[in-house]
């Protein structure tokens, strides 16, 4: 049963009751009244002034009239009751139900124009000549809104293939160092890391052809992961974070080659660089 058919049937009830009971005393005073014979006068007492008054002297457990409304009125003032009780149930329920809606259009419109600041591309870069590797994380702010303190925290490593998450090394988000700027709407910039290995010579341990021939059934020992965090908040000051995870070699390879010859615009390529498309890792992306 609905809230609103249990507040009727509460309120009715003793209305209802009332009524009927003030009908039934009604209707039985008047088949007493009728079928009443007149009293046996005493010698010396007074006559009675009419038939109603002899009945209530003789016959004391008949109600009247007055006792009758008594009761009618006393089951109005509960039902009165009751229903203000209700009413300043409803009139609680509907307000609170006004707030959540309230807050649910804000928030509504709030994920509708806030900042979301994501990845657009990932690719590497490998130049033939120097045999040097750089990661280039695109990000942009898919939003309608600014993102404000924008903070982009990553690294390029080798690993073996499988990868264990474990073994990268851990973001630090409090680098005094790290980069701070807004990012409007639909803009967007690279996230540049060099391979970050001990020991320059380390760089040519990363054996280009074997990535470049791996396959899924056939994947590569080796693997190069760029993986980081963008830290920023949004038009209504709270924080939010966008981790990335994306790699070549091991089972994905190199994929989607573009040479620098046909990147003539891009002032961020060199003479000698090939670029490939980064897979994303699972269980490595997301965003708040």
């Amino acid at each position: 049963m609905s809230r609103p058919t249990l507040r009727a049937v509460v309120i009715g009830i003793p209305l209802v009751l009332g009524l009927i009971g003030a009908a039934l005393i009604a209707v039985e005073r008047d088949e007493v009244l009728a079928r009443a014979e007149p009293p046996q006068l005493v010698e010396g007492a007074n006559r009675p002034s009419n038939l109603s008054e002899s009945l209530r002297d003789n016959w004391l457990w008949l109600p009247s009239p007055d006792h009758a409304l008594a009761w009618l009125t006393l089951l109005l003032v509960i039902g009165t009751a009751a229903l203000a009780y209700y009413t300043a149930n409803l009139w609680k329920e509907a307000r609170t139900s006004t707030k959540l809606t309230l807050e649910n259009l804000l928030e509504s419109h709030r994920r509708e124009v806030r900042a979301y600041v994501n990845i657009a591309s990932a690719r590497i870069t490998y130049n033939v000549q120097t045999r040097l590797w750089e990661s280039r994380i695109e990000f942009r702010n898919f939003g309608r809104t600014p993102a404000q303190r924008v903070r982009i925290f990553g690294v390029l490593e080798l690993h073996t293939w499988p990868l264990s998450p474990a073994a990268l090394k851990p973001i630090n988000a409090e680098d005094p160092d790290a980069s701070n700027f807004v990012l409007g709407p639909s803009s967007g910039r690279t996230k540049i890391d060099l391979l970050s290995v001990q020991g320059y010579e380390a760089l040519y341990g990363v054996d280009y052809q074997k990535l470049k021939t791996a396959t899924y059934d056939a994947p590569a020992d080796q693997m190069l992961v760029a993986h980081g965090q963008i830290h920023y908040i949004d038009a209504f000051q709270q924080p939010r974070v966008t981790s990335y995870r994306y790699y070549v070699g091991g089972k994905e390879g190199l994929h989607d080659e573009v040479r620098w010859d046909q990147f003539t615009k891009d002032r961020a390529l060199r003479d000698g660089d090939v670029t490939f498309r980064m897979a994303a890792h699972s269980a490595g992306n997301e965003a708040t």
